[in-house]
């Protein structure tokens, strides 16, 4: 990548078909494809309550053990993050047995 100023974006199709299903993902910079893989597997679930949302750190669990669980901070400049959600249905490949775990997990 070039240094200076980037937009970076990450696509996530899921499997569907029920949760904890995998997805495609790809990771373009400017419009173009810079990384791609599958996760087999996602989340089933929710995270424990002290994960967050972080941005440039991750402050809570480690995704990977490349980096440290502490001093991880992205050392550049984030000028905006903007995330977009399709307008489909979360739910509309779950399940009526995930449907129910969702609903009792809510409780």
């Amino acid at each position: 990548m070039v240094p200076g100023t980037q937009e970076l974006t990450l696509e996530f199709q899921y499997d569907g078909g029920g949760i904890g299903k995998g997805a495609e993902i790809r990771l373009a910079a400017d419009g173009r494809i810079i990384g791609k893989g599958r996760v087999e597997q996602t989340t089933a679930y929710y995270f424990s309550v002290d994960e967050t949302l972080n941005v440039g750190v991750d402050r809570g669990t480690p995704v990977t053990d490349d980096y440290l669980p502490v001093d991880n901070a992205f050392t550049g400049t984030i000028h905006t993050v903007r995330i977009h959600l399709y307008d489909d249905d979360p739910t509309q490949h779950l399940t009526a047995t995930d449907r129910q775990r969702m609903a009792l997990a809510h409780q």
